[in-house]
This record gives structure tokens, C-alpha cells and sequence, in this order.
């Protein structure tokens, strides 16, 4: 045999494994995105929204922009807490004409700051009587370098976690027996925890770590809300939208954008609108009114690994956020 004939062989032996293993490759791919978007849950109730007022931070994109879409063709009174009122108000009118309720607000909050949160407050308690449903659901993803806001504080952590433990606090005597509030958090919980002495990341900053450790946090900060709110009829539970295609999906290298856009997104993510359906479910289902201090996703309460189920860390949080609170801020927010 020639050499030529040994090396067509070897070619088209080649080209058979290659062949093969992208065929392998292929069916799972296929296996995973049917997998994936048929066990998206998707909120299955109609339930009208008249005469209840839901406050959310974060709602002018992406997920939170999908749920307010769907509280305001319910009739919910809404009232959006935002950083970029602009893109807000823009994203509130196009509801407004396709749903025809003009009962929508928009505040402007920097979620990061207490002292913006204290100036959200003192505005809503002008003209707000209640809470029905508060939507903790502002945030931010993974930074490369450690930013800390103006108060002292790094800014992953302060966005959020903090703001929002301080917003709770400030707003508690809106929130009445039957209110509901839901958590925003990410699987990303699940990998990491907390290290409390250095929960800040004043040392050896991970953007990443950070990130995971904030969502961490929201998981904490829930349990231990839900504890304390037990005998008043308020009922706290956290969602995980899952990975949803949205701006969040982005990475800082150019490689990592690829991959996401490329073979993530299209086999995992979720739509903005599939990514709110356990939001809408958790703010809507009568079936939830006694239902607390769980975690849900698709649309369903997912368990708590070990280290998310810790009996002292809720609490141990909780302290830490109440003394930087009093150290930082004007006002007396802890019941």
C-alpha cells in the first residue's frame, strides 16, 4: 500500500471520529435545549391585580421590565424604582399603550447608596399607604476591579444586598399583614460562602466571588426576613429567574461574549419573558398567600443546599448589614 493510499485512510478515519463526536456533541446539545425549554416553568394564573400596589426595583429591563409589563396589563398600581429613569420612562409608556394602565411611576434610586434609598423613601411615604407586593429585583453582575460606592462600601455588596436590606427597613410600615416580598438571587449561590471576615472583599478581590457571594446574601437575607416577619403575615421568598439571555449574559473578554452568545444562550438562556414567570407567579398565586421563606425557580420551590441552609449565617448577616446601617446612615431603620 502506498503512502498516499495510507494517508487517505488515515484522513478518512479521521474525518469518521470527527463526524462521529460532532454527531454526539449534536444530540446533546438538542437533548439539553428541548431539556431546558420544556422545564421552564411558566406562571399558569390570570389573577387581576386591581387595587394592588406593587413597588419594584430594577423593572425598566430585561426581566423586571417583563414582570411590570405583566402587573400592568393585570391593573396593578406600579411604582418603579430605578437608576436610569430615562430608560424608564420610555419603556413605561410603550406599557402603558399596549395595556392602557396610566397608574405607573417612576422614582429615581441609586440602590447602592443608603442615603438614595433614604430619599426614595421619604418621596413614596408623601402619597404611599401600602405594599402589597415589594420586588427586591435590582442588581449588578460581576465587575473586574473592586468599586466602592460613596458611603465606604464596596459596590457589588451595597447594590445587591445592602440598599435593599436598608429599603425593607425603611418601608416596613407600608408592608401589612398578606404584603408579599420576593428576592431576586441566581444560581450562582449555590458555589460559594461567605467568608465574614472579609465580606467586603477588602482582600484578594474576585468579581466573580464577589458577585456569588452577593447572591449568597439574598438567600440569607430572605430566610432570616421571613423569620422575623412570620407573626406579622408578611411572607419573604426569593426567586432564581435562571440564565436568561439578557445584557447579564455578557463578559468582560471578548472570548467569554462568544461563548455566551454562541453556544450558551441559544441551548440555556432563557427569554426575558421565560425569565419572569416565577416572579409573576410569586407575586400573583393565591396558593402562595401563607407560603414563606422558600426558594423558587420554574415556578416551583427548589431546595436549599447545605451551605444555603446554614442555621447561623442568616442571622449573622443580618447584624452585620444592621451595624453598617447604623454606622453609614441617619436613619433609624431596624423594627
Amino acid at each position: 500500500m502506498s503512502d498516499d493510499t495510507r494517508f487517505g485512510n488515515m484522513l478518512f478515519e479521521i474525518s469518521i471520529v470527527i463526524f462521529f463526536i460532532s454527531a454526539c456533541f449534536g444530540a446533546i446539545a438538542v437533548g439539553l435545549y428541548v431539556y431546558c425549554k420544556f422545564t421552564m416553568g411558566k406562571c399558569g394564573n390570570s389573577i387581576g391585580l386591581s387595587n394592588k400596589t406593587i413597588l419594584i426595583t430594577g423593572g425598566n429591563s430585561g426581566v423586571g421590565l417583563e414582570a411590570v409589563r405583566e402587573f400592568a396589563r393585570r391593573g396593578a398600581r406600579l411604582i418603579l424604582a430605578c437608576r436610569d429613569v430615562k430608560k424608564a420612562r420610555e419603556a413605561i409608556r410603550d406599557i402603558q399603550q399596549q395595556t392602557g394602565n396610566i397608574d405607573i411611576e417612576v422614582h429615581e434610586v441609586d440602590i447602592s447608596s443608603l442615603a438614595s434609598v433614604e430619599e426614595l423613601v421619604r418621596q413614596l411615604t408623601l402619597s404611599l399607604k401600602k405594599i402589597d407586593v415589594l420586588c427586591l429585583h435590582a442588581g449588578t453582575g460581576p465587575v473586574d476591579s473592586r468599586q466602592e460606592t460613596s458611603e465606604g462600601h464596596e459596590k457589588t455588596f451595597a447594590t445587591n444586598h445592602l440598599g435593599h436590606f436598608h429599603l425593607v427597613q425603611l418601608l416596613r410600615p407600608a408592608l401589612n399583614p398578606g404584603s408579599r416580598i420576593i428576592i431576586t438571587t441566581s444560581m450562582a449561590h449555590e458555589y460559594v460562602r461567605l467568608d465574614f471576615e472579609n465580606l467586603q472583599q477588602h482582600k484578594a478581590y474576585n468579581g466573580v466571588l464577589c458577585y456569588a457571594r452577593s447572591k449568597l446574601m439574598n438567600v440569607y437575607f430572605m430566610r432570616e426576613l421571613a423569620q422575623r416577619l412570620l407573626k406579622d403575615g408578611i411572607t419573604v421568598n426569593a426567586q432564581n429567574p435562571g440564565l436568561v439571555h439578557t445584557s447579564g449574559l455578557k463578559n468582560s473578554s471578548a472570548l467569554g461574549n462568544w461563548l455566551s452568545e454562541t453556544l450558551v444562550a441559544p441551548v440555556y438562556a432563557k427569554t426575558s419573558w421565560q425569565g419572569a414567570q416565577t416572579l409573576i407567579h410569586l407575586a400573583t398565586s393565591d396558593e402562595l398567600d401563607e407560603v414563606t421563606g422558600c426558594l423558587f425557580r420554574d415556578c416551583k420551590p427548589t431546595r436549599l443546599n447545605e451551605i444555603a441552609n446554614d442555621k447561623r449565617a442568616p442571622k449573622k448577616l443580618w447584624q452585620y448589614s444592621e451595624q453598617l446601617i447604623r454606622n453609614t446612615s441617619r436613619s433609624e431603620t431596624t423594627p
